[in-house]
């Protein structure tokens, strides 16, 4: 049922791809002074506050409307595809194998059905024939599933790298290096540049396929489902709607903690960088003194 799933799970998921700031706890920040997880350098600015003098207390950030995390996401998502060459037609292709794949499942649950049924009424005629339906729907599912895959993961990595490149071309041109030291709201940007385009091209990615086929599959099955059992149909939908809602409750604290995961990596690979440049200096220095 996690494709039933996939439409509420959008206020998880688009939280998690750095486009809102939960709140954090108060902790003394390593490098800035309001350090916000998975904002980085390209993500939305939103304002958070936390005790600062060492105490456990949470203090509530204001909350992002969905339509703004949408509009940033979207205008994070849509240059690759508009000024790379060959982004829409990898894109499209994509798109025609998808359909492919949903167009595959549906056949092969007909001839399921069949097949089942020569099965279970001993029809040695009937299932001969439906053993070499499968036997052909194999053959041409594979090759198929395997292109679905490749194109997949190309047009992830290929984005990744345009982000990348293109985030860092501005992070080196007009001093924005230097500027974004001085921008206290920004935690790690180096260490931003690389991981957060990661995580924010293959989720958005992820995210997409599995929204749109979610609803082919909605709209494939759901005609057979319910010309078998009308009933069964109606009780899969409150179970989905019953599924879905629960998961959204109880993730919601993941994005939160998976904010202050990415920060707390981000400033130990910061520090480490530190501790290689500076090896010689610190083993040099008389007081020793365990690191940790």
């Amino acid at each position: 049922m996690a494709r039933s799933h996939a439409v509420l799970l959008l206020a998880i998921c688009v939280p998690a791809l750095g486009l809102v700031a939960p709140p954090r706890r108060g902790i003394a920040p390593s490098r800035s002074t309001i350090p916000v997880a998975r904002r980085g350098a390209f993500a939305a600015r939103a304002p958070v506050l936390f005790a600062s003098d060492g105490d456990d207390a949470v203090v509530e950030a204001p909350d992002i409307p969905v339509q703004e995390r949408l509009r940033l996401f979207w205008r994070l998502a849509t240059p690759y595809f508009k000024e790379a060459d060959g982004a829409k037609l990898q894109f499209g292709l994509l798109l025609a194998l998808v359909l492919a794949q949903s167009s595959i499942s549906v056949i092969f649950s007909f001839v399921g059905r069949d097949f089942y049924s020569a099965l279970s009424a001993k029809d040695q005629a009937v299932f001969a024939e439906k053993t070499l339906y499968y036997a052909v729907g194999l053959a041409v599912a594979t090759p198929l599933t395997v292109l679905y895959k490749f194109q997949r993961q190309r047009l992830a990595l290929n984005w990744r790298e345009w982000m990348t490149t293109e985030l860092a071309r501005q992070y080196y041109s007009d001093q924005a290096y230097y500027k974004v030291e001085l921008d206290r709201d920004i935690d790690n940007p180096d260490q931003r540049l690389t991981e957060d385009v990661t995580a924010f091209t293959k989720v958005s990615l992820d995210f997409f396929i599995t929204l749109m086929t979610a609803a082919i599959d909605l709209v494939s099955f759901s005609g057979i489902l319910y010309s078998i059992y009308p009933n069964l149909f109606y009780a899969i939908f409150v179970y989905a709607g019953v599924g879905s809602f629960t998961t959204v409750q109880l993730g919601k604290t993941l994005v939160g903690q998976n904010a202050e995961q990415l920060l707390r990596e981000a400033d130990l690979r910061y520090s480490l960088v530190r501790l290689r440049e500076n090896a010689e200096s610190i083993a040099s220095y008389p007081v020793k003194k365990a690191l940790f």
